[in-house]
């Protein structure tokens, strides 16, 4: 049992050897998903050539600085000319450091949507165990219905619904079946598998509530780090740095202004944002203890039928019915604890909940 507190940022290293055998744990799941990802891929190369380019603006302002030395004093002259190389080398520099954040955010990405297809998987093969059982519930009730038929006991009409129920619930099974091989598709096409293979997910997802003293404080503390108004404040702080001895128009004033705008309105977008990420996340846990109770009490439902089965006090049908109604419970936890796991990684990451 793996309890889900796994930072998005994971690194290879985590995980460096291949696959073994055929089961597969989310840290591994992470691992390969980094280690193939296209999207990572691109914005590495994105960034190294911004670092290239920022080295490069580096050296031209450097060799301009050399050329306007006034010779004797070790000042140079900080004219237009120089101004512009200078304003290129702070533009090249701001767009590295931008580069890096966006690299960053790719990793975390490309390993949330590792989570989220492990957790498809997990659901999709809980949702087939559930139409499997309904299906084996209402074979048994259709062929009870039949024999009632066939004594008189019941009309014509009731045995042909539950015909209709048979074949809906086998329809169930085999669109579950589709499912789960669409979903195996899309996660071993993140993690780099062949098509075709169906790994043993090893680790269950278990539940655990999030603590938080003062939502505000929280909200204060996750956007600190958020990259992508690390980001929009570097811009701002570019274009103020830009504005220098030359510009006479205020041109470049405006435009400091204008991001400065921008930047408060998305900080303000995204607290807006992560307090309604915190009061979903409340709410699918108290979703979680109702659906906790409901499956406690599926499973002693299940128990009393079994020990009433085995003297005579319950039918099959009545046994099949209550494993099925436990399935269906099972079903409603494990979505309840899949959506709160992926919740809670775009709650402590908001840059993350556009994934």
């Amino acid at each position: 049992m793996l309890a889900i507190s796994v930072s998005l940022t994971a690194t290879v290293a985590a995980w460096a050897g291949e696959m073994k055998g055929t089961e597969i744990t989310l840290e591994e799941a992470i691992g390969l998903a980094l280690k193939n990802s296209k999207i990572i891929d691109q914005s590495d190369l994105d960034r190294e050539k911004s670092r290239k380019n920022k080295n490069s603006a580096e050296i031209g302002y450097e060799t301009t600085q050399v050329s306007q030395i006034v010779p004797g004093t070790g000042y140079f002259i900080y004219d237009s000319a120089t101004e512009r190389s200078h304003n290129a080398y702070l533009m090249a520099s701001t767009d590295y450091e931008v580069k890096q954040r966006l690299y960053d955010v790719s990793k975390d990405g490309v390993a949330l949507k590792a989570i989220e297809k492990y957790c498809t998987v997990l659901e999709s093969i809980k949702k087939l165990d559930l139409a499997k059982a309904n299906q084996k519930r209402d074979s048994i009730n259709y062929d009870l219905a039949s024999l009632r038929h066939q004594l008189g006991i019941i009309a014509m009409q009731s045995f042909l619904q539950a015909g209709v129920q048979l074949d809906s619930s086998k329809a169930e099974v085999d669109n579950a079946e589709k499912t789960l091989i669409t979903a195996y598709k899309a996660f071993n096409e993140l993690m780099g598998l062949k098509q075709g293979e169906r790994p043993v997910l090893k680790d269950e997802i278990t539940f655990k509530g999030t603590e938080v003293e003062d939502i505000e404080v929280k909200i204060s503390e996750i956007l600190s780090v958020d990259p992508t108004l690390s980001n929009a404040k570097a811009n701002e702080d570019l274009f103020r740095s830009l504005i220098g001895a030359y510009d006479s128009d205020g041109i470049k004033k405006i435009d400091a202004d204008k991001y400065k705008i921008s930047t408060e309105q998305l900080t303000e977008g995204k607290r807006e944002l992560v307090r309604n990420l915190y009061n979903t996340l409340m709410s699918l846990e108290k979703g979680y203890l109702v659906a906790k109770k409901s499956l406690d009490l599926a499973r002693e439902s299940v128990r009393v039928t079994k020990l009433q089965y085995s003297v005579g006090l319950a039918s099959k049908v009545d046994l099949v019915a209550s494993e099925a109604s436990l399935a269906s419970a099972e079903q409603r936890l494990l979505n309840v604890k899949l959506q709160h796991v992926i919740m809670k990684n775009k709650f402590y990451k908001p840059w993350l909940a556009g994934n």
